[in-house]
């Protein structure tokens, strides 16, 4: 049976986003449009400091937030705050 490393894939989103922070500010200055993402949510204790954000496309948030969702148990804490604001990203 095949099982994706959620936390992998996120992984290598975030610290891609991270490595192109400067040149992704640049970029969004210019008027490209990329949305800040807290890399530990704060819901789940994470800070507000540039150390815990990234700047993603659109398209990373939301793979970024489905992947959170997908890392955690079914039923815990954690997945039932993830799967919430997975939802809200939708509306």
């Amino acid at each position: 049976m095949f099982h994706m490393n959620y936390t992998k894939i996120y992984a290598s989103i975030v610290l891609r986003a991270q490595a192109e922070y400067r040149q992704r500010r640049s970029r969004q200055r210019q008027g490209y449009y990329y949305e800040l993402h807290h890399i530990i949510p704060k819901s789940l204790g994470g800070i507000d400091r540039l150390t815990n954000r990234a700047l993603l496309t659109a398209k990373e948030h939301f793979i970024c937030h489905w992947l959170l969702v997908r890392m955690y148990p079914s039923g815990s804490p954690e997945y039932c705050k993830m799967l919430f604001a997975f939802w809200r990203m939708r509306s």
